[in-house]
């Protein structure tokens, strides 16, 4: 980079954030798929400017460990002498606790060094954690975090369905509906995503959880349990909850719902779960994308041969605004070891976005 492109980056920030530099294409590509693992679970990164990267280091003020992010505020002390406070955003509870992270991890006094995104306003002292450090322990970085979705070493061994799973990344899926192309909508879903105003019209901000199919590729904890011939799913990124009901027949007369109507045959090893009767969302087929009470999804659950995992596919219609069907495909890993721990929503939490 220039000198002049980069004194006018600093003069942009003007915020004592360091040394500003330009992200090469391989490390904003690696960045991206990790920031669609997260902010999926909530809002897009809008608010920052991930085309930059920046370096600060100061004393944390506070730790707020909820749904749907972490946050930690940090005083920055500038060369003159000035005090700044920095307001970090991090992943969701769930995924850094497949870190190590838990409530108690940091404390008021310790001294951080975070490098990430800054806000688009440098006036709000926004901040995108990309990596943190607290002295020459690596807190935070993005090869750990990819390494966590996926399938890892351990194998064990499920006899059914129920009990703890960890849903293994599948990022080009995932941004089917982070990043839904507007070829594959109908003009009313076109005109629809092109009207939508995150700040505004975001569902994320009501403590809305994900839908399915959104929902059952989100690259976190998934438990499954089962009472009363009826299967609940459960997400942990943000507390999304389903009801299967085994043996029943789809019927006139259900309330609509976010997460529809869900029924299910067993074929083999394969649980087939229809779902009906959905209630319209803002962003149900994707962030900006609408779903309608037209929508139908269609899904499986197979359990492999050896009981590891689980692969999970799904074919979604909604004719009012998808031109054609969109499927897909991920795994499940059977992980009874992995404690399932999903924070509530913190209502604050999930608007403080909007202000940046």
């Amino acid at each position: 980079m220039s000198s002049v492109s980069m004194s006018r980056l600093n003069s942009r920030l003007n915020s004592g954030l360091g040394r500003v530099c330009s992200i090469r294409s391989a490390i904003l590509a690696s960045a991206a798929l990790l920031l669609w693992g997260s902010a999926f679970a909530h809002h897009s990164p809008a608010s920052f400017d991930t085309r930059k990267t920046a370096t600060l280091t100061g004393v944390v003020k506070r730790f707020e460990w909820f749904n749907p992010h972490v946050y930690i505020t940090i005083e920055q002390t500038t060369a003159s002498g000035e005090k700044i406070d920095w307001e970090i955003e991090c992943f969701p509870p769930s995924a850094m606790a497949r870190l190590g992270w838990s409530k108690d991890t940091m404390r008021v006094g310790d001294v951080l060094t975070v490098t990430g995104s800054p806000s688009r306003n440098p006036e709000l002292r926004g901040f995108l954690a990309g990596s943190i450090k607290r002295a020459d322990q690596v807190m935070l970085d993005q090869s750990a975090l990819s390494k966590s979705f996926s399938a890892g070493d351990r194998k064990f061994v499920a006899k059914g369905l129920e009990g703890t799973w960890m849903t293994v990344g599948n990022f080009s899926l995932i941004s089917q509906f982070y990043f839904p192309p507007t070829v594959t909508m109908t003009p009313e879903g076109v005109q629809t995503f092109k009207n939508f105003d995150e700040k505004s019209m975001s569902t994320a901000s009501n403590c809305i959880a994900v839908t399915a199919p959104g929902t059952m590729i989100l690259p976190d904890l998934k438990r499954i349990t089962l009472k009363d011939g009826v299967y609940s799913i459960e997400g942990e990124f943000d507390n999304g909850r389903r009801a299967i009901h085994l043996n029943e027949i789809l019927q006139e007369g259900v309330i609509p719902s976010h997460q529809g109507h869900s029924v299910a045959t067993w074929q083999g090893k394969t649980l087939v779960i229809e779902s009906t009767h959905f209630a319209f969302l803002g962003s149900g087929n994707g962030l900006g994308l609408p779903s309608g009470p037209k929508k139908r999804l269609v899904e499986k659950l197979t359990l492999s041969d050896d009981g590891t995992s689980l692969t999970y596919r799904f074919e979604l219609n909604d004719p009012e605004f998808l031109k054609a069907p969109r499927i897909g495909e991920t795994k499940w890993v059977y992980r009874p070891d992995l404690k399932f721990a999903s924070e509530p929503c913190n209502l604050e939490s999930a608007r403080r976005f909007i202000r940046h």
